[in-house]
């Protein structure tokens, strides 16, 4: 599991899951197949499995998920909505980092 706790302004993408700590503040767009978010995230989250929401989490962007769970006390500003099946593909802007090419393991 990829684990971001600082701030970010670019795209982050990860084949594996990613953590955004309560710390976090991420300004671009997310990619992981799952996403647990405590912290700042301005984009979009784009999970082909689950997304997480936690209660201190302040995101404002589109959220495309398969599941989503948001905690009581988190804000969401955006739309959300179900990811297209695994052979289906969803448009994304290029990634500024791949986690998968630095950590060079695929959760």
């Amino acid at each position: 599991m990829a684990l971001l706790s600082l701030a970010r302004s670019m795209n982050i993408r990860t084949n594996g899951s990613l953590r955004a700590t309560n710390t976090a503040y991420v300004k671009g767009d997310i990619t992981a197949a799952d996403a647990i978010i405590g912290g700042v995230v301005e984009g979009n989250l784009i999970a082909s499995g689950k997304v997480i929401l936690k209660s201190q989490s302040d995101v404002k962007g589109d959220i495309i998920y398969r599941q989503l769970v948001i905690e009581e006390g988190a804000h969401f500003q955006g739309r959300c909505d179900i990811a297209p099946a695994e052979s289906e593909t969803v448009a994304t802007e290029p990634a500024d980092i791949n986690l998968d090419q630095i950590s060079g393991s695929e959760s």
